[in-house]
Formats: C-alpha cells, sequence, structure tokens
C-alpha cells in the first residue's frame, strides 16, 4: 500500500516541478510584454509630445504595467529578473540613450532599441509555446518513469 502512495507522491511530484517550470516560463513572457509596452510608450512621449524624461518617469502609468510598490526604477528591476541577457542588454540599452540627445535624434536610437527587443520577444514567444509543452512532457516521462521503477 505504501509503494502505490509513493509513486503517487512521486508522479504529482514531478507533475508540480512541470508545471512550475512552465508558469515561469510565461511569467518571463508576461514580463517582457511589460517593459516592450513600457519601452514604447516611453518613446512615444519623448519623440511625439516632446515630454521631459523626468516629467514621463514620474507619470508613468505603473497600474497593471509595473509589479509591486517602490519607485519606477526598482519596479523595472522587478521585471528584469525573469529575462535572459540578451532582452535584459536591449532594455538597458534603450535606458542608457534616454534623454542623451534631441528628441528627433533619439527616435532613431530608441526604435532601434525597440526593435532589437520586439525581435527578441517574437522569439520567446514562439521559445515558450514549445518549452510549455516540453516542460510538461518531460515531467510527466520522469513521473511516470520513477513510478514504474518505484513499483
Amino acid at each position: 500500500m505504501t509503494r502505490y502512495a509513493g509513486a503517487a507522491i512521486i508522479l504529482i511530484c514531478s507533475l508540480s516541478a512541470g508545471f512550475l517550470l512552465s508558469a515561469k516560463a510565461k511569467q518571463a513572457l508576461a514580463a517582457a510584454e511589460k517593459l516592450f509596452v513600457a519601452m514604447k510608450y516611453i518613446r512615444d512621449e519623448i519623440t511625439v509630445n516632446r515630454t521631459p524624461t523626468d516629467i514621463i518617469m514620474e507619470n508613468l502609468p505603473v497600474d497593471g504595467l509595473l509589479p509591486g510598490g517602490g519607485d519606477v526604477k526598482s519596479r523595472f528591476t522587478e521585471l528584469l529578473k525573469p529575462l535572459d541577457g540578451d532582452m535584459i542588454s536591449a532594455f538597458t540599452g534603450f535606458c542608457e540613450s534616454v534623454g542623451k540627445s534631441g528628441a528627433d535624434v533619439q527616435r532613431g536610437t530608441l526604435d532601434a532599441y525597440i526593435s532589437r527587443f520586439e525581435a527578441l520577444l517574437a522569439k520567446r514567444r514562439e521559445d515558450g509555446k514549445s518549452s510549455g509543452r516540453l516542460y510538461m512532457a518531460l515531467s510527466l516521462f520522469f513521473g511516470v518513469s520513477a513510478v514504474i521503477i518505484f513499483l
């Protein structure tokens, strides 16, 4: 009887691990999409509305866009945690170029960083679809294999 209970626990644990990995991949994708929206908002405020950078950061619509409490920098840092190095590099390059020149010159630079980030986001979306299924399939495989070995 205890073997069957142990086998069930092993199967449940492996499936839980698959769900967790799949959820982390979805969380990273959601964070990247929020950053992408924020980048486009900041670019439009600078280049279209000619809003000064300090006013943009004070009035950044954080509700529903940035997680948690605190200042804008700490909220952006929270979104960067689940991302990979290329996406972080594209976002930090975008941030470093904000306020470095006139609005007309900045538009090209900001658009280049946004395009790079968008390409990485599209790749992450494609990878996210297959990786979620892969995590679940692997966790199911290892769980069933462990159950077979256990019994």
